[in-house]
């Protein structure tokens, strides 16, 4: 992925707390905003976001939501992130580093943008499962069906979202 991406994002690996480059720092970012979308879901269909299937549990670390958020990280967040790089949205001068920790992050305009971008990402109509929804209301829907499923003890009746 690093490579597909101009010169001023390219990186080597996936890094994080902090995040070492303005790529890492967009998808950390944006992992964070998709987190806690999902936290709201997940609470509001009655889950405990605690307990989860394929992430470790660990204190204070909402695994289940970590395990949701794996079906829609390219979907949304890593496309997003292309986009707008690709889109020249984002460029390197929207970017600060932190010399203490030597984290990357975005600036107060450029998370203004990013923000904006992820608010329009996640309103986007989508085709999911034969009906055009939102990608927040895909979001919803999904976290229903995994608690339907797991409320039935029927791990049939949850079907993952699937790419082209």
């Amino acid at each position: 992925l690093g490579m597909l991406v101009p010169e001023e994002f390219q990186f080597n690996k996936r890094t994080r707390r902090p995040p070492k480059d303005p790529f890492n720092a967009m998808l950390s970012f944006a992992y964070t905003l998709l987190m806690y979308e999902l936290f709201v879901c997940v609470e509001n269909h009655g889950l405990s976001p605690y307990f989860g299937v394929m992430h470790a549990l660990k204190n204070n670390h909402p695994s289940l939501v970590s395990d949701l958020m794996e079906e829609w990280r390219a979907v949304i967040v890593d496309s997003m992130v292309l986009s707008l790089i690709s889109h020249h949205e984002i460029s390197a001068e929207y970017f600060t580093r932190n010399d203490e920790n030597e984290g990357v992050y975005l600036s107060r305009e450029g998370r203004n943008i990013f923000i904006k971008a992820y608010e329009k990402k996640m309103r986007t109509v989508n085709r999911y499962l034969g009906e055009s929804k939102s990608y927040r209301d895909s979001l919803n829907h999904q976290v229903h069906a995994y608690s339907q499923a797991l409320m039935a003890e029927n791990a049939d009746m949850y079907e993952p979202i699937k790419l082209r």
